[in-house]
């Protein structure tokens, strides 16, 4: 029975590196367990992988089941795998933002 955690629609573009090399594939949606990921890649339930986002890191994984878009990855449970799905959701929404605007935005007054 699959557990049941938030999941996370995003859409980021990321390599899968496995046993066979290395395929370009998409985060269809990130939960603090684990991703979906689309892709063509043919992988068995149990093959290692490592999903390579380029924010995010990498972050070490198995295949836990095979869907008609792709494979839902489960991470090795630690605390890299809850930095990976936060980094994962967040990388873009501060994609268009200098670290001094993340960091202080500016109130309504103009103030810093």
């Amino acid at each position: 029975m699959r557990k049941r955690t938030r999941r996370i629609d995003i859409g980021h573009e990321v390599k899968v590196r496995h046993d066979n090399g290395q395929a370009e594939a998409t985060i269809l949606n990130v939960s603090y367990g684990g991703v979906l990921i689309g892709s063509t890649l043919k992988l068995s339930v149990t093959d290692a992988v490592t999903i390579i986002h380029d924010e995010a890191g990498e972050l070490d994984g198995s295949v836990v089941r095979n869907t008609d878009t792709g494979f839902a990855v489960q991470f090795i449970e630690d605390e890299d795998s809850a930095n990976f799905a936060l980094n994962s959701i967040t990388s873009e929404m501060f994609a268009d933002h200098t670290p001094d605007e993340v960091d202080h935005p500016e109130t309504d007054d103009g103030q810093e």
